[in-house]
């Protein structure tokens, strides 16, 4: 393990090696998240799915500092959906009075009526 990490510590000094390290990085770390984000929601990205509780909405940016140098990072975002209520009768718009959806409010009248 400590060889492996000294190896890894010889890549990220030498300056043109430094890129790639942290590009290998920045890499992981993005499937890593996605993999999460895919359990999270149930679903992958652009899939639809009914059963779904938990919605992505968007990234947030973040700097990750490591040895090999700073990673600039887009962590996903995540919103709970809120539950769909049957509806039980149609929605109608209605009126002034609340009883007739034809009412008109007397006060939006003119004098002659209209």
């Amino acid at each position: 393990m400590t060889d492996e990490r000294m190896a890894l510590i010889e890549l990220v000094e030498k300056q043109a090696d430094g890129d790639l390290v942290r590009e290998m990085l920045a890499f992981a770390a993005e499937r890593i998240m996605e993999a999460e984000v895919e359990v999270r929601t149930g679903a992958t990205k652009g899939a639809r799915t009914p059963m779904r509780e938990v919605q992505r909405n968007g990234y947030r940016d973040r700097d990750w500092d490591t040895r090999a140098g700073r990673i600039a990072l887009e962590i996903p975002k995540l919103r709970k959906l809120l539950p769909k209520l049957p509806r039980t009768t149609p929605h109608r718009r209605e009126g002034a009075r609340g009883d007739d959806p034809g009412s008109l409010c007397s006060r939006h009248l003119d004098a002659l009526g209209r």
